[in-house]
Order: C-alpha cells, then sequence, then structure tokens
C-alpha cells in the first residue's frame, strides 16, 4: 500500500469521529497577536521517574500556565507546533528512526494512542480561546509515527471550523502571519547557518512578503538561539526529564516550556514562560 493510500485510509478512519463542528463566535481582536505554544520533545513514551497519566498532567499544567500568563493580550490565533519527538520511538520496534533502541514505559498502542489523545486534549483547551494551527514537526526519534499522528489529528478535526493542522509531506514546515514568517523544522539535519537560505529558496514568495523571520527547531532540548543574517534560528528547550541514560551522562537542562508572542506587523514581542514544578 502506497504512503498516499495509507494517509487517505488514516484520515478517513479519524473522520468518522470528527463532528462538523462550527466556527466559533468571537470578539474582535483589537491589537491582534499570533501565540506561539512550543513544547517540543516530550518523548511521550520514555521510560523515566513519571508514568504516563503524570507526563500528560505536566504538558497540561504547562500549557494552562502559557494561556493563563498571555491573558492580556489580544491571541487572534493559536499556533501548536506539535511532535519535534513528540514520541520517544517509532513504535512495537521500539527504536528511534535510524535504530537506536529505546527503552519505553509502556506498550507502542498505548504511547500512540496517548499521545494524539494528548494532543486533543491541548487543542480542545486552546480552541475555545482562539483559532488553532497546529503544525505537525516529525522528530529523529519519531519521523514515522507523527506523520501518522498527524492524519489522525487532520481527520479528527476535518470538520471543526476552529482547527486547521498541517501534516503536509515536508520535513520543514512554513507559517505566515502578517509580516512573520516562520520555518519549523526538528533541527536535526540541517545546519543552523543554512536554514535562513533555506527559508528563502523553498518558500520564495513568502520570504518577499514578510519583514520578520525565525526558525524554530526542538531536538537540543535546551534553549539556544544564533542570528544569521538577521533571522533568527532558535532551539527550543524541553519540558521532558531525564532518563536513567542521560543522568548517568550528566546531561542536564531546565525544563522549561516558552510561548512566543507574534504581533501581526512589527514581530517577536518577547516570550512567556513556564517552568516545570517537581
Amino acid at each position: 500500500m502506497s504512503v498516499e493510500a495509507i494517509k487517505e485510509e488514516i484520515e478517513l478512519y479519524a473522520s468518522n469521529y470528527s463532528p462538523k463542528v462550527h466556527k466559533i463566535q468571537r470578539d474582535p481582536v483589537v491589537e491582534p497577536v499570533a501565540y506561539e505554544i512550543s513544547l517540543p520533545d516530550i518523548h511521550y513514551g520514555k521510560l523515566h521517574d513519571l508514568n504516563l497519566q503524570e507526563v500528560e498532567d505536566q504538558y497540561m499544567s504547562v500549557v494552562r500556565e502559557l494561556v493563563r500568563k498571555a491573558a492580556g493580550f489580544d491571541v487572534e490565533r493559536f499556533i501548536l507546533p506539535i511532535g519535534n519527538d513528540g514520541m520517544n520511538s517509532e513504535g512495537m520496534r521500539r527504536t528511534t528512526t535510524k535504530g537506536t533502541p529505546q527503552e519505553e514505559s509502556a506498550g507502542w498502542k498505548d504511547t500512540f494512542r496517548g499521545y494524539w489523545q494528548l494532543m486533543t486534549t491541548a487543542i480542545d483547551f486552546l480552541k475555545e480561546r482562539a483559532p488553532v494551527d497546529v503544525i505537525v514537526v516529525s522528530g529523529n526519534h519519531d519521523y514515522e509515527r507523527m506523520f501518522y499522528a498527524g492524519d489522525v489529528l487532520a481527520g479528527w478535526y476535518r470538520n471543526d471550523a476552529n482547527v486547521d493542522v498541517d501534516n503536509s509531506y515536508s520535513s520543514r514546515k512554513y507559517y505566515e502571519y502578517g509580516e512573520n514568517m516562520l520555518m519549523f523544522t526538528h533541527g536535526d539535519k540541517e545546519k543552523p547557518a543554512d536554514m535562513p537560505l533555506i527559508m528563502a529558496t523553498e518558500k520564495p514568495e513568502m520570504f518577499a512578503r514578510t519583514s520578520h523571520r525565525e526558525v524554530h527547531c526542538g531536538h537540543l532540548h535546551k534553549e539556544m538561539v544564533n542570528e544569521y543574517r538577521g533571522i533568527k534560528v532558535r532551539f527550543i528547550p524541553s519540558i521532558c526529564p531525564n532518563d536513567e541514560w542521560h543522568k548517568q551522562m550528566g546531561y542536564e537542562a531546565k525544563r522549561t516550556g516558552q510561548a512566543y508572542i507574534w504581533n501581526k506587523f512589527t514581530g517577536l514581542e518577547g516570550y512567556l514562560q513556564a517552568n516545570v514544578r517537581v
């Protein structure tokens, strides 16, 4: 069966459970911003000190706190990048996409279903406040399974006027909001210094229309920002706890969730942060 046929089958399956939801009537915004809640690399299913329910509770706690902190802004749209190693492995074979063995806390069916259902919980919470644009980004742990999860979500929300899901085939996703251009990629393949040129080459018309441009990546589990010819390449921190191997190796990073405030005309106005409470 071809990839296209599998994609259609998954989306059709999910659409059977997707009621038609009309666009929610909202008050007009005066100073509109897009609010990007970016929580990459949660590695759902990784074996560590938390069970799946605790992982889900922490994820939603961070989402709610970031939304609460943005109460003073006129949020016109939520941007929700998902994936970026949303799941810890490719499933039944318990390895990364390239084959590195992974220790899992649950079976592959439970982690797949648990992950996409967690994403629906977050999306449903956000869409009550503003329309949600979901950007599906595959990682190096879940390149295949994230595509399948993205298609489940695309089918689930296909009749919901408040949610748009971008699960297109490209590993790099682009998003345009006013004069802002964002590229989303996991960050494990491209060289950071090459990313601005990749943006301009792959989406020249969007590049020409916009004045403020950034690349947002996961992969490193820590915050790191560089600027190349006026374009920031931002590696975003993770809320994922360390597993035993990372503890033994001495790797440590602040478990932090961040959300970015995009003014339609003047670009990034800053970000808000929620630190995981342990």
